[in-house]
């Protein structure tokens, strides 16, 4: 789960829309109201499995954490939803506010067998050895993605 960087680079709009974990629906509604945010939920749950690797995307489940999508725009928050039931990783990425470069390498590298696709070194601003800190909230592309650093140093205050 992540703690409350995301929302506030949404709040100050370098973030169209976020995707976050929360372990109930209480903790994503406090959070939406702190923030002034629109807040919708995907209609499944993310349920982790301690011996698998980590990821984000976790597995589909009837209970788990909620997966909750907060933004100033409401339709973007039912779009994200949407495109994530959908297993449509470009489209949600590009709601998310992600580097192309970023989620085309996202679209092609994960799957059942690849759930945490980071890279073994990268710049420093990128490091997910944190991931409550981290200053990116995608997988970037490569170890050094102009992009995703170039993100990481708008985040990096927050």
């Amino acid at each position: 789960m992540l703690k409350n960087k995301e929302l506030q680079c949404v709040r100050a709009r370098l973030k169209p829309c976020a995707r976050q974990l929360y372990p109930s629906r209480l903790h994503a509604i406090t959070q939406a109201n702190k923030y002034n945010l629109y807040l919708t939920f995907a209609p499944f749950c993310v349920h982790f499995n301690q011996d698998e690797p980590w990821s984000t995307k976790g597995y589909r489940s009837d209970s788990g954490h909620v997966v909750a999508y907060f933004s100033f725009d409401e339709n973007l928050i039912n779009l994200a939803a949407k495109a994530e039931l959908d297993n449509n990783h470009g489209l949600l990425g590009t709601y998310l506010g992600y580097p192309s470069c970023c989620i085309n390498y996202f679209s092609r590298v994960f799957n059942e067998h690849n759930t945490d696709p980071v890279h073994k070194f990268t710049h420093y601003l990128l490091s997910y050895y944190d991931r409550e800190e981290q200053n990116i909230f995608h997988y970037p592309c490569s170890p050094y993605c102009p992009e995703s650093i170039k993100i990481a140093r708008l985040t990096l205050n927050f």
